[in-house]
């Protein structure tokens, strides 16, 4: 029952975020994330909080602390590989830079919005068999937004092990996979 008042009240913080009621919304919020983070269920959930409390501190025009709570649902989606909270992260950012009149950061997260596009198209292309596709989604990935490990590390494995002769290529593996290792400091041992 805990985890559903907690889900519960992460609903209400969304609704109230959405009907502009900031005010509302942060108390909610700040009072949710920590709970979350305690909950041995946690998930999405918390970086979902954290996504919605940074809009509500943008609506409030708070945007160094909105910027702070966005960056770290953005971050943890990113990591997790959690395509609606990442989604909702970046809009907010996008959002959030845009009040603050920063545009160049406006339209960087734009791109990394876009890069994400891609590189879940790739995705769901290379599952589906769809090798060469696959590697094109990627390819526009890491051109839209060259800092995403995760993208890189994924077209590294499939120019490595494809099954397909002229899609594997051992040298643009290892082309894409050193910046994923560069990005991580050579710590994630996946790559």
């Amino acid at each position: 029952q805990a985890y559903d008042d907690l889900r519960v009240r992460l609903l209400l913080g969304r609704v109230l975020v959405k009907r502009n009621k900031f005010v509302e919304a942060e108390k909610i919020l700040r009072e949710l994330l920590p709970q979350w983070k305690l909950h041995p269920l946690e998930g999405w959930e918390a970086g979902a909080t954290e996504t919605f409390l940074g809009l509500a501190l943008s609506g409030l025009r708070r945007f160094a602390e909105a910027e702070t709570h966005l960056l770290a649902s953005y971050e943890q989606a990113r990591v997790a590989i959690r395509i609606n909270n990442r989604t909702n992260a970046l809009n907010g950012l996008v959002e959030l830079y845009t009040a603050w009149d920063k545009p160049d950061k406006a339209a960087e997260n734009r791109r990394r919005l876009e890069a994400h596009k891609h590189a879940d198209a790739g995705d769901s292309l290379n599952q589906n068999g769809e090798f060469a596709k696959a590697v094109d989604e990627y390819i526009k990935a890491t051109h839209l937004a060259p800092n995403l490990d995760g993208v890189l590390n994924r077209l590294a494995w499939l120019q490595a092990t494809s099954p397909i002769s002229t899609i594997r290529n051992g040298a643009a593996a290892v082309v894409a996979a050193r910046p994923a290792c560069e990005l991580t400091q050579w710590t994630n041992a996946t790559y």
